[in-house]
């Protein structure tokens, strides 16, 4: 009898230990899935780091929005964020005085094209396209906001491989703030009116400034860069992204 008992705790032990393992080899899978990889340029730009383009021809922007002045002001900052970085841009003007004078203003006819005339005729090493898919001004009593949403698309003019990518979706805060002392209701229907006029007179050169060196944050060092070829291991951002835009 009291074999038996000592054989029915013994299983008993044995059954919680290997309850036990089970637990604990499940609960360090669920770990290992929970583990975010966080791709670094090298793994997420790797044509980059392969055909390292010196040179950037920026396309004029595609405007999918509404707003007829996006196109411009976007078009004239986009230089500053890939100078920045390290690669010579065209200049925009003389870029597009040339592509109006061949017929090639429209940036829509060359985004999945051939790209290899313009390395030809141009010398550049890559083509930047962007559309503006979006410029929405939204205000509501004392809360304003201009919410603008692009695609980057840097494209090799030798390989036609895209190099990079990214859609950004940024908004731009334009809610005024009194910090005075008074009527409550008077504090909120100033503050609506000031917030209804910033929204209203948007500095589209800030935000398009703002909005280009966040997006293109993360893009590979250029030659012109004391960290070309030496920035592969750091952290890229994620393709698709939301920034949240001071006016300070």
């Amino acid at each position: 009898m009291v074999k038996t008992k000592h054989k029915i705790f013994y299983y008993i032990v044995q059954i919680f230990l290997a309850c036990t393992l089970c637990s604990a080899l499940f609960a360090s899978c669920a770990t290992m899935d929970n583990v975010i990889h966080v791709p670094t340029k090298a793994e997420r730009y790797p044509q980059m780091y392969a055909e390292a383009p010196r040179s950037i021809l920026i396309m004029p922007p595609i405007n999918a929005s509404t707003s007829v002045e996006a196109k411009d002001f976007f078009y004239s900052t986009m230089s500053i964020p890939l100078a920045e970085a390290g690669y010579y841009v065209f200049p925009q003007f003389l870029t597009l005085e040339y592509l109006q004078s061949q017929s090639a203003y429209d940036s829509e006819m060359f985004a999945e094209g051939d790209l290899t005339k313009f390395n030809q005729i141009m010398g550049t090493d890559a083509v930047l396209f962007t559309q503006i898919c979006y410029w929405n001004k939204a205000n509501f009593l004392n809360i304003g906001s201009v919410d603008v949403a692009v695609k980057y698309t840097l494209r090799s003019a030798i390989t036609n491989e895209t190099l990079f990518f990214r859609e950004a979706v940024f908004s731009y805060d334009t809610s005024a703030d009194l910090n005075a002392e008074g009527s409550e209701f008077l504090i909120m229907l100033v503050e609506s009116i000031m917030t209804a006029v910033t929204t209203a007179c948007t500095d589209y050169m800030d935000v398009a400034i703002k909005g280009n060196k966040r997006a293109l944050a993360d893009l590979p060092a250029g030659p012109y860069s004391i960290e070309y070829m030496h920035d592969g291991e750091e952290e890229a951002l994620s393709e698709s992204m939301s920034i949240e835009i001071g006016r300070n």
